[in-house]
């Protein structure tokens, strides 16, 4: 039962929401979803440069879709709209 004045999400403290690493070292889930969610953002990011400069240059770019290797030329690129 959470003390009063505690924070709990799902119903856990924070001191529940803590992980181990394979290093011995405890970090919070919190921290590791913040990491994902900055990770993704990052790669989006690298996504979006890539279709604007592979327009900028009308060259293609490759991407791994439905589990398959594709190139996508600036034309397509064009064409989705994603830049």
């Amino acid at each position: 039962m959470p003390k009063k004045n505690e924070v709990t999400i799902a119903g856990q403290s924070f001191e529940d929401l803590k992980q181990v690493n394979e290093h011995g070292a405890e970090r919070s889930v919190l921290s590791s979803l913040a990491e994902g969610i900055t990770s993704l953002a990052a790669f989006k990011r690298v996504a979006l440069a890539a279709r604007l400069r592979a327009v900028q240059t009308d060259t293609a770019i490759v991407v791994f879709r439905d589990r398959k290797i594709v190139h996508l030329t600036a034309e397509e690129i064009r064409k989705q709209g994603a830049v």
